[in-house]
């Protein structure tokens, strides 16, 4: 496989295994127990017996699949939840309403779905618990203006600010102040009830107070800060004039500010980050070492304006190229954040299709090189892309179908570039949402001939995914292991033995160096049920600390990382794929 396919296909392999590590439903499932009637939230515990009703209510383009992870640890005991989610993004649960909305301009239907958050938790008192499921896009689709805004308002400075490249802080500090759940406001409609709030964060750096515009958070925006916003952007002549009265009746002090610190509604609410950004840099890291690259984390902190970051980026894989610095190829470089758009053309794209296009720019002409940037939430923009990819041949494939890289940029229209390239990224809605991810490859020359393609690896190594945990193992030179090799992929159901997890394979196989006892981090073939068997610990059959199968299998592998990887893992569907 010449490098530039093979550089490709690891991109690929990468950005989902960061997907993978924010999967919403394993987030929850992390961090509630129930142990009978004892409910466990993070380190907190609660006793079901002394609660009267628990309701759930929430927002964003994860919170379908958060909602199914918490009706199946909670169950009956949840007595009604409303929860908004993006059109396309549901899930199918069964005791809390899901309902469908418009993100990122709001609509009736979120408006809708609002309402009836907002009369659910408006009864409840000091015996009940509110639990409030957040992700990105919360905000949103959580549009209940003040009394005398209209929706059609809302609307209309929502997308004057997305035209000017507000930044979500920006737009969620506006948000705050002419809603009535935003900004603190929905933990003064739940109180005196305990409020509990499972937050998967979209927001660079996890400021609670800006994820979903800070619902159950004590506000730090201001009134005075949201006019100063209009000012910045030179838009104040363009808001609507409700809106813009609403603001300057706040800054003269005639309408109160929204919930701040100290305020006592506070007392009963617990806020707990689930996932993050972070959380899916640190799995692509662990992949890119495991396929062999030099890996490295350079922020989560990434901002600005899309084509200018990517530019930036670009710079650090050319040092790696020129100097090695920080590290040699192949290397991989991890970044995450939110960019965004000033919007200039007529074109159709979003920010991280425009910072492929400008890294596509950047890299002309350079050998074994790729940049790869997507939305986690397999929205980028309008558009139905999570991303693109570009490397070094980008531009010039462009010409020869007729493009100018150039002037698609200039026209914010990085999706149809893309699209006539087939280089888009299209993921579906991925039901989760921790902002963006950024992987640049920089693949390694073919020693004494500079520049030309060549493999990084030719070792025969498999990735395995058990209920959403994955790890990589390496096969070795075993007739058992040529045989699963050329059988993958392959999918099952698996079981659990002490400390092994065994599943069936379309795999016949005859005995072949046998193994009675096995070491931590094994894979074995066991010939009687035409099984794939994982080790990690004693099984039933043990003597002591040894690792003994029910009978002898065929050693055929080992995994390349921590052996205990998969121990307590609840879900056991099984996927066993070439990496």
């Amino acid at each position: 496989m010449g490098l530039d396919k093979q550089l490709r296909g690891h991109a690929e392999k990468l950005y989902r295994e960061g997907l993978v590590a924010v999967d919403p439903r394993e987030a929850v499932r992390a961090h509630l127990k129930r142990e009978g009637n004892q409910f466990h939230f993070g380190d907190k515990t609660f006793d079901l017996n002394r609660l009267e009703r628990i309701l759930v209510v929430g927002a964003g383009k994860a919170s379908a699949p958060m909602a199914v992870a918490l009706e199946e640890i909670l169950g009956d005991r949840i007595t009604a939840g409303i929860v908004n989610v993006k059109y396309g993004y549901t899930d199918k649960a069964k005791k809390i309403r899901l309902v469908e909305a418009g993100h990122p301009v709001p609509d009736e239907k979120g408006m809708e779905g609002a309402r009836l958050m907002v009369d659910l938790v408006s009864g409840a008192t000091e015996n009940d618990l509110v639990i409030c499921l957040i992700s990105g896009g919360g905000s949103a689709l959580m549009p209940l203006p003040v009394e005398g805004i209209s929706l059609q308002q809302k609307q209309e400075v929502t997308k004057l600010l997305l035209a000017c490249g507000a930044t979500i802080n920006e737009m969620n500090a506006l948000r705050k102040h002419i809603s009535r759940v935003k900004g603190g406001q929905l933990a003064r409609l739940a109180a005196p009830a305990t409020l509990l709030s499972l937050i998967l964060s979209d927001v660079v750096g996890d400021p609670l107070d800006v994820i979903a515009s800070g619902m159950t958070v004590p506000d730090t925006s201001t009134f005075e800060e949201v006019y100063g916003i209009f000012k910045k952007f030179g838009i104040l002549e363009k808001v609507p004039q409700s809106i813009l009265a609403h603001i300057e009746s706040g800054r003269r002090g005639d309408i109160p500010e929204t919930p701040k610190g100290g305020d006592p509604i506070f007392n009963r609410v617990l806020n707990l980050v689930i996932g993050s950004n972070m959380l899916a840099l640190r799995a692509v890291e662990k992949a890119a070492n495991h396929l062999g690259y030099r890996s490295l984390i350079l922020s989560s902190f990434i901002e600005g304006e899309a084509r200018e970051v990517a530019k930036v980026l670009v710079g650090l894989a050319k040092e790696v190229r020129k100097t090695s610095h920080p590290m040699g190829a192949p290397a991989c470089l991890i970044f995450g954040g939110e960019s965004t758009v000033t919007i200039r053309g007529k074109g159709m794209g979003g920010r991280n299709q425009e910072m492929a296009l400008s890294a596509a720019l950047c890299l002309e002409g350079m050998r074994n090189l790729l940049f790869l940037s997507l939305g986690t939430d397999g929205s980028d923009g309008p558009t139905d892309a999570a991303g693109a990819v570009a490397d070094g041949e980008t531009t010039r494939r462009a010409r020869e179908l007729g493009m100018k890289a150039l002037e698609f940029l200039q026209e914010n229209d990085s999706y149809h570039f893309f699209e006539k390239l087939g280089d888009l990224i299209k993921t579906g809605p991925t039901n989760t949402n921790v902002n963006d991810i950024q992987i640049i490859l920089v693949g390694e020359e073919t020693p004494g001939n500079e520049g030309e393609r060549g493999p990084i690896l030719e070792k025969k190594e498999i990735k395995i995914n058990i209920g959403g945990v994955g790890a990589y193992a390496v096969l070795n030179d075993s007739e058992t292991a040529k045989a699963i090799w050329e059988a993958l992929p392959f999918e099952s159901q698996g079981s659990t033995w002490g400390d092994e997890i065994y599943f069936s394979i379309p795999v016949k196989a005859k005995a072949e160096n046998p193994k009675s006892v096995v070491d931590a981090g094994d894979i074995a073939y066991w010939p009687p049920g035409s099984a794939f068997c994982i080790f990690w610990g004693p099984t039933p059959a043990s003597h002591g600390n040894e690792i003994r199968p029910a009978s002898p299998v065929n050693v055929f592998g080992k995994l390349t990382g921590d052996p205990n990887v998969f121990e307590g893992v609840r879900s056991l569907r099984v996927r066993v794929e070439r990496a």
